[in-house]
């Protein structure tokens, strides 16, 4: 009984001492130190993946919605879309995709 407890002491004192490493961690991104100041640990990691993925995908603000499986058949049947050819305008997302595809058609 004696172990246990000594053992249940160390498993929180291990638990508390982590929280508070994390809690004080420099968080690194391309070789520079994020200025996150929150000190509770999901909010942290939060904030440092929200970094994250706004550098990585730059264009993710084309994104209007939070799409799913089942929109592919919805997005591939719509008349009035990229990939059906239609003279209607163009979502940035939609433009950005052409203009890309164009660079690369022209590139020798």
């Amino acid at each position: 009984m004696n172990k246990a407890q000594d053992n249940n002491k160390r498993r929180e004192k291990l638990q508390n001492d982590l929280k508070e490493f994390l809690a004080n961690a420099k968080i690194y991104m391309n070789g520079n130190v994020l200025g996150i100041g929150a000190k509770d640990i999901k909010v942290r990691i939060e904030e440092a993946f929200e970094e994250l993925i706004t550098s990585t995908y730059s264009s993710i603000g084309y994104l209007t919605k939070v799409y799913e499986e089942k929109d592919i058949q919805m997005v591939l049947s719509q008349s009035d879309d990229l990939l059906t050819g239609s003279d209607d305008a163009l979502t940035s997302a939609e433009q950005e995709v052409y203009t890309y595809i164009d660079r690369q058609k022209k590139s020798p």
